[in-house]
């Protein structure tokens, strides 16, 4: 006994094992194939069979964006035929979507998996992020003492921990590493205004504003 297969009209195998490895492009395209048994000169009808050439279940690139008030994540759709939907999981929660978009609150982690399906609902492989958001703004309180004000500066994230402060006065800018501050002032003016925010890696807090008037 022996057998033909043909895939789109073309003949790609004849022999007498009874199974076959066609090397095809990987990419979801559809292929038709037609197989028939042949015995001397008879040759049956064939059996048709349409096969899904599956793309790898890859994990996908996955953008994040940021603006003040939202962190923007964007899965990278996949360039193959079989693509049919993506995945963004935060927190254990499952979004069928290819972009989500999560507050940007401070002293937050977000835990992300992205992943995507093929057309028989196969999944990929996950890609994985951790996302932090800022720390909270710094609670600021100060003394006078002479010509100097003393800043007391604590963090109050329990999460996104401040590396450092940063404050600043006039055109001056000075960074705290720990929670106090001494900043020579002009005592010739009576109003004095101190801006100071907390950092985290790359990220930044909000301001918080103190405003220091000086009694005659």
């Amino acid at each position: 006994m022996t057998f033909k297969v043909e895939r789109g009209g073309q003949e790609v195998y004849r022999g007498t094992q009874n199974s076959f490895v066609d090397n095809v492009k990987a990419d979801g395209s559809m292929y038709m194939y037609r197989v028939y048994a042949i015995s001397g000169t008879f040759q049956s009808r064939p059996v048709e069979v349409t096969v899904t050439a599956h793309s790898p279940l890859v994990a996908p690139k996955v953008n994040v964006s940021r603006t003040p008030e939202t962190i923007i994540i964007t899965v990278v759709r996949p360039d193959v035929r079989d693509y049919r939907e993506s995945y963004i999981e935060v927190d254990g929660n499952v979004y069928k979507t290819e972009v989500l978009s999560l507050k940007n609150e401070p002293d937050k982690v977000y835990k992300v998996k992205a992943y995507w399906s093929n057309t028989s609902g196969q999944k990929s492989e996950a890609a994985e992020l951790v996302l932090e958001t800022s720390p909270k703004p710094p609670i600021v309180e100060y003394r006078v003492d002479g010509a100097n004000v003393i800043l007391k500066i604590t963090d109050p994230s329990t999460v996104i921990k401040a590396e450092k402060f940063v404050v600043i006065y006039g055109s001056r800018t000075m960074e705290v590493l720990k929670g106090e501050a001494t900043i020579q002032i002009d005592t010739s003016k009576s109003v004095h205004e101190f801006k100071v925010y907390s950092v985290y890696k790359d990220l930044q807090s909000s301001q918080t504003s103190v405003m220091v008037i000086l009694k005659n």
